[in-house]
């Protein structure tokens, strides 16, 4: 899968090695179902992966990361993988935490993910709009942290006002992690 092989070789060597689907990759303690993710697979690939060891789902890497983090960590991730990926999951998978205790919203707002893909997983789990990471972060702090697009700012501050307020580790808000530009920018959208 790192490789990138042919996805026809790929889905005849899971056909026949079925148990090598299953088998977790010794440094990144990742199962292809993972590497697929992270590799940018397509849907008929890692339909195959789910098909073959559904289990993957809960399993998490050696950072905590289970598959749905690692394709959050995709940038070319569309909401409609994204929905798949969800069908296929248990709904635990979106409210996991890693090692830096990050939900996979997090991780998608840091990689600046489409805003369909943010909403989708912010209408599964409402909640991760306030969670904050171990850095106290929320969601919305990675957002405007990445200078994301100022629609999708209002559109995610406008899901859960809250998370506007929530104060990081350092005392920052949200807001406090942009320029005064910006920040104005962002208030008269949002007013």
């Amino acid at each position: 899968i790192r490789r990138k092989l042919p996805k026809e070789l790929v889905l005849y060597l899971i056909d026949k090695a079925v148990g090598a689907a299953r088998t977790r990759e010794a440094s990144s303690r990742m199962f292809p179902l993972h590497l697929a993710c992270q590799a940018g697979a397509d849907e008929e690939l890692i339909e195959k992966l789910f098909e073959v060891y559904p289990k993957a789902i809960d399993e998490v890497d050696s950072n905590g990361n289970t598959f749905f983090h690692v394709a959050c960590m995709q940038r070319r991730l569309t909401v409609e993988l994204a929905e798949k990926l969800l069908h296929m999951s248990t709904f635990k998978t979106i409210r996991q935490t890693n090692e830096d205790e990050a939900l996979p919203l997090h991780i998608a707002c840091q990689n600046r993910l489409p805003l369909e893909v943010l909403l989708l997983l912010s209408d599964c789990y409402p909640e991760a709009l306030v969670y904050k990471d171990k850095r106290g972060n929320v969601p919305l702090h990675k957002a405007f942290q990445t200078s994301t697009e100022l629609p999708v700012l209002v559109r995610l501050a406008n899901r859960n006002h809250r998370a506007l307020s929530r104060r990081n580790k350092r005392g920052e808000t949200p807001l406090d992690c942009v320029s005064d530009v910006d920040r104005k920018k962002f208030l008269r959208a949002q007013y």
